[in-house]
């Protein structure tokens, strides 16, 4: 995501690991991306962050 940015491209993007820590949900957003989440995705949890990553929230 890095990358993309530093090369001006915009897409939004959510962080999918299994690295769960403050650190590395702060290192995901530092990065550039919309939202976080970690394996096994929570379904509940992708709606709002998909809806993040579009900009159609304000969170």
């Amino acid at each position: 995501m890095r990358q993309l940015r530093e090369r001006g491209q915009t897409l939004p993007g959510i962080a999918v690991t299994g690295y769960g820590q403050q650190a590395d949900v702060e290192r995901s957003s530092e990065a550039g991306f919309a939202a976080h989440l970690t394996k096994p995705v929570d379904f509940e949890q992708l709606r709002p962050a998909i809806a993040k990553a579009c900009g159609l929230t304000n969170d």
